[in-house]
């Protein structure tokens, strides 16, 4: 809903500059409401549990998205011959195929590297506290 008011105010009245922040703010605050009313078992809780563990992977991948749309509509004779309407149509297409491929890279980032590095960080985490452990028990035994 926030993407379309901000679609609407960037194409037709060109003011997406300024209220951008205020979409955002407001968008991010109504999905947070919406995800803290939702009951955990449902499928929003899910969603949200889903897009929570995602989150910062799904922060990083967009911007891969997002500078390459810059890039590829910096010449925007295209959109702007065929009027504003196409502008707001490929700005919702855009944010989709950001939002879903973001989502989808982060998975497997999850899969390929963070599960991985969690693991080896946890067992060598676990063996610097077994060290510490022992000499902290070997002292007291001592004292």
């Amino acid at each position: 809903m926030c993407a379309a008011i901000a679609a609407v105010l960037g194409v037709w009245i060109g003011l997406a500059n300024e209220y951008a922040p205020f979409f955002a703010a407001g968008g991010s605050a109504a999905l947070l409401l919406a995800c803290c009313s939702a009951s955990s078992h449902g499928r929003i809780g899910r969603t949200a549990g889903a897009i929570g563990r995602e989150s910062y992977a799904i922060y990083l991948w967009h911007f891969v998205f997002a500078f390459e749309a810059m890039y590829l509509f910096k010449d925007a004779r295209v959109l702007a011959t065929h009027g504003p309407a196409l502008s707001v149509l490929v700005f919702g297409v855009v944010v989709a195929v950001t939002l879903v491929a973001s989502y989808g890279l982060s998975r497997l980032t999850d899969t390929l590297i963070q599960r991985f590095a969690s693991r080896f960080a946890r067992g060598l985490l676990e063996r610097i506290d077994m060290t510490f452990a022992f000499k902290r028990g070997a002292r007291a035994r001592v004292d």
